[in-house]
């Protein structure tokens, strides 16, 4: 135990009077060991803020839409048709969907260049897809939910005013939905169905949206498939995850290639350190062995230096990690 203290406190000891060149190599270890947990992290758990969003929005199993515009009276037939479709369980809907021009913080945003569509919704909750208010409030007479993503590529928060058709809302809250992909999608607005019928024009009119829940969720993408017409567009919730998911898969792939980046800079950074400071303990090296060291001893002392640096800037590393994992992958 004499022996081991005495490595310890020599080992402490001299990585006191080279902070510098010990903070140095914690930096770049726990840099590329952070990287690389985080990247290994996102590879489990791509799938898991979908599955959290789906779980509190009641998600539906398959999404259907009027492939071509249907009149402002009411949804086509062939999408209300879908409602008694042998396996439907319960549905949601069908809600109009318009396409206008939106105007925000002075840029007007026709929808047909930025790609975002206006969902009317009921007031009162639905069973099948109802949006999670993250802020403020739900739909309202002549207030818009937004979803955070677009809501952000827009510049705009609760409680600031946009235009849509030149009809002045206020934006009432944001919401997420499993409904509709996150990423790699058209934005997507709600506001109630009296708002959306009304921002119809003869260039841009009406679609509808029907949310299905069917009683084998697991076969949702062969369902969609088999119900989708030249008019009717469906898709599954597990087509919906997956594209929600690629901007995680991105992510990871790019913190994985960056992590092993760091590493071969980490490496050869520690080979550069350990060398220069071999070099500068050789004088040490030659009291320790004057005092009766062994080389066993000797190289004791610079292991457990090196070893005490390696397993800091690990546990910092993976804990940088651990914490920065939930901001990539929040569905929120």
């Amino acid at each position: 135990m004499g022996r081991i203290l005495l490595v310890g406190r020599l080992a402490v000891r001299d990585l006191g009077r080279r902070r510098a060149e010990a903070a140095l190599m914690i930096t770049v270890i726990a840099a590329a060991t952070a990287t690389l947990s985080l990247g290994l992290v996102l590879g489990g758990v791509t799938g898991d803020p979908y599955w959290h969003t789906r779980s509190l929005t009641a998600g539906p199993d398959v999404v259907a839409q009027s492939g071509t515009p249907g009149k402002v009276a009411g949804p086509p037939a062939s999408l209300t048709a879908l409602e008694r479709a042998p396996g439907v369980i319960g549905y949601s809907g069908p809600y109009p969907v318009a396409s206008p021009t939106l105007r925000a913080n002075g840029h007007t945003v026709p929808s047909a260049v930025a790609g975002f569509v206006a969902e009317g919704r009921d007031q009162a909750p639905a069973s099948v897809d109802q949006p999670k208010v993250i802020q403020g409030t739900w739909v309202r007479p002549e207030g818009v939910v937004i979803e955070p993503t677009y809501a952000a590529q827009l510049g705009v928060r609760t409680g600031e005013m946009i235009t849509l058709n030149g009809r002045p809302f206020r934006v009432a809250g944001l919401a997420v939905t499993a409904a509709w992909p996150s990423v790699n999608a058209p934005g997507l607005l709600w506001l109630t169905q009296a708002d959306a019928r009304s921002l119809a024009t003869a260039t841009e009119p009406l679609s509808w949206l029907l949310n299905l829940r069917i009683a084998n969720p697991a076969i949702a993408t062969a369902f969609a498939d088999d119900h989708s017409t030249d008019n009717l567009s469906l898709g599954s919730w597990q087509q919906i995850g997956s594209q929600d998911g690629k901007e995680l898969q991105f992510e990871q792939e790019a913190l994985v290639v960056g992590s092993w980046l760091l590493s071969m800079l980490a490496i050869a950074s520690v080979a550069v350190l350990v060398g220069g400071r071999m070099a500068e303990q050789a004088r040490r090296v030659g009291l320790l062995k004057a005092v009766g060291g062994t080389p066993r001893f000797v190289a004791g002392v610079l292991l457990v230096e090196h070893l005490m640096l390696a397993l800091v800037a690990a546990a910092a590393g993976l804990a940088c990690g651990w914490l920065a994992a939930p901001l990539l992958s929040s569905p929120v």
